[in-house]
């Protein structure tokens, strides 16, 4: 898929508002982009996965840079490289 990093950040926000609502959200977020334990970002990020399809292999970015974060939760979220 390819994207303009605003539509992605604007999705990264939506969502890290919505785990900031709970504290357990929050915890098992943090941890699974960690990667500890390696499995939990399998079951942490479903519905995030789901959103794009279930199927995303990758994603390019065009006329911007991409904040870091971002790009981290996204590569974690979605198992791209």
């Amino acid at each position: 898929a390819s994207v303009v990093p605003r539509v992605l950040n604007k999705v990264y926000d939506a969502i890290i508002k919505d785990v900031n609502k709970s504290a357990i959200k929050k915890y098992l977020v943090q941890q699974a982009l960690r990667e500890q334990p390696p499995f939990l970002s399998h079951f942490v990020f479903r519905k995030v996965r789901a959103l794009f399809g279930g199927k995303l292999q990758g994603i390019i970015t065009a006329s911007a840079p991409m904040r870091p974060d971002v790009m981290h939760f996204f590569r974690i979220a979605l198992n791209i490289p």
